[in-house]
């Protein structure tokens, strides 16, 4: 008895279920192979064997459409503890090679209060009121912040080109870690903000509260202006040597270093629509135990939303380029 034989005769038999069905399974065995086949040709669009037969995944840009904004930011959120680690990283690089760590990222604005505030009463001997010095201390400390995500977060996208051709994720974490870590480091800075207050006698009134939306305010709009020039700069790099020039028409326009009290209505109305201006003018308010100005607060709003949207969308918009023209 030989097993071949028994194998032949039962081919040879036809199914209980007869010749159609048999023909059923060759067209579904036939439609699974063009289905491997077409998977297979699609997948030789997106891959590319390298000389180590390394997998490379190369991603067209596309640029007809923005991507689903949800999804976009669940992703981000799902990848919360990279750009916690970026930033991180970020603000330990800069304090790695000094012995005194932190404290240069304090020495360089107090030591710019102390020069204006030579040139503003030794020199000029003007009338100032009392709050000069604490609201000198805050715009100060806090134009620094404003200062370092407009420069170092317009510039994160630009800096990243190996890691974005060599990771995938989010670009937009770039110039968030970049403002996370300018906000990490601004905590010593909230201290001494709060301290001077404390010791310069100044009235501590339940106004200051306002500083948390007033703040928020400050970081949106940073955070709108850093995306849209970090677009920016990835296809005109000439706006990265631009950006010194356009943080110094922001600052010397803001009221970080004068009393806002003392400009003349005609003043304040050409430039109250500098991008923070409001927000300046409303510390020094607070500080002064005033409640905030409610149409500065206004153009604050309207500039927060205005720069986050027009930021996200161009950011999101030329997304996929970016490795490319990086």
């Amino acid at each position: 008895m030989s097993t071949t034989d028994d194998v032949t005769e039962a081919d040879d038999e036809p199914t209980p279920l007869g010749a159609s069905e048999t023909e059923e399974l060759t067209r579904s065995a036939r439609r699974s192979q063009r289905a491997q086949r077409r998977a297979a040709k699609e997948d030789r669009k997106t891959r590319v064997a390298d000389p180590d037969d390394e997998i490379v995944f190369v991603y067209e840009p596309y640029t007809r459409y923005v991507p689903p904004l949800r999804p976009y930011v669940r992703e981000l959120w799902r990848r919360r503890a990279f750009a916690r680690e970026m930033a991180r990283s970020k603000v330990q690089g800069k304090r790695s090679g000094n012995a005194l760590g932190a404290v240069w990222s304090l020495l360089d604005p107090m030591f710019m209060v102390g020069i204006y505030y030579f040139l503003f009463t030794v020199i000029r001997e003007g009338a100032r009121p009392a709050t000069f010095v604490p609201m000198l201390i805050s715009g100060i400390l806090h134009f620094q912040l404003t200062s370092g995500a407009l420069n170092e977060g317009g510039a994160s996208v630009a800096g990243a080109t190996n890691l974005m051709l060599n990771s995938t994720f989010p670009r937009m974490l770039l110039p968030l870690s970049t403002i996370y870590a300018g906000v990490m480091a601004f905590v010593p800075s909230v201290v001494i903000i709060f301290g001077a207050l404390v010791l310069l006698d100044v009235d501590i009134s339940m106004q200051l509260f306002w500083w948390f939306p007033i703040f928020a305010l400050q970081m949106c709009i940073s955070l709108g202006l850093a995306l849209i020039i970090s677009t920016a700069v990835v296809f005109f790099a000439d706006i990265k040597n631009l950006l010194t020039y356009i943080t110094r028409i922001i600052f010397f326009t803001s009221p970080v270093i004068y009393p806002a009290e003392f400009l003349t209505p005609e003043i304040i109305n050409a430039i109250r629509w500098s991008p923070f201006f409001g927000v300046f003018f409303n510390y020094q308010r607070i500080i002064n135990a005033a409640r905030p100005d409610w149409g500065m607060m206004t153009i604050s709003i309207g500039w927060a939303v205005a720069s986050v949207i027009l930021g996200t969308w161009l950011f999101l918009r030329y997304e996929r380029e970016f490795a490319s023209h990086g």
